[in-house]
């Protein structure tokens, strides 16, 4: 069973919403017990800085891409990110797999430009989110690059760069 990606047809269907960092997803509590995550876990694993909130008879998950378990996996050039829950459907009466599939923002040609910040012995680089950092490339007459550090936040991946005093 698919999760339904903005079809009105059927509320009482999951549905899911992905946005730039997180995938959404929406289930009926009247309709569905019993959920887990594909390796049958009833809880988010450590590290997963995902929210599960009860609104009403719905239940909701927020779960970024880059810190809760989703399969990530490329096709025809495209990479995408994917969610397998489990559930029960009351109505169906039946235990339903239910796979939610997102684009990978990260890889998305629409990204905004980095962001550099220089300073007098360093420079910043702020990257979006889920980026990875392959190589520091110099330009410029010695061709030197310093030390690359890379931190990664809630909503970007920095990269801070040590230079010469003279060179930035």
């Amino acid at each position: 069973s698919e999760l339904a990606d903005g079809q009105a047809a059927d509320f009482g269907r999951p549905q899911y919403r992905c946005s730039g960092g997180a995938l959404s997803v929406r289930l009926s509590l009247i309709r569905h017990s019993d959920l887990r995550l594909e390796d049958g876990s009833r809880s988010l694993p450590d590290g997963c800085r995902g929210s599960v909130r009860t609104f009403g008879p719905w239940l909701l998950l927020k779960l970024p891409y880059t810190s809760c378990p989703m399969a990530l996996w490329i096709s025809n050039g495209t990479w995408f990110r994917q969610l397998k829950l489990r559930y029960f459907d009351h109505l169906l009466q039946a235990n339903v797999m239910g796979v939610a599939t997102c684009e990978n923002p990260a890889t998305s040609l629409q990204l905004a430009p980095p962001l550099v910040t220089c300073r007098t012995t360093d420079l910043t680089v702020k990257l979006p989110l889920g980026t990875r950092l392959k190589r520091v490339k110099a330009l410029g007459k010695d061709g030197v690059v310093g030390r690359a550090l890379t931190t990664t936040t809630p909503d970007a991946v920095l990269v801070q760069i040590s230079t010469p005093a003279n060179t930035v």
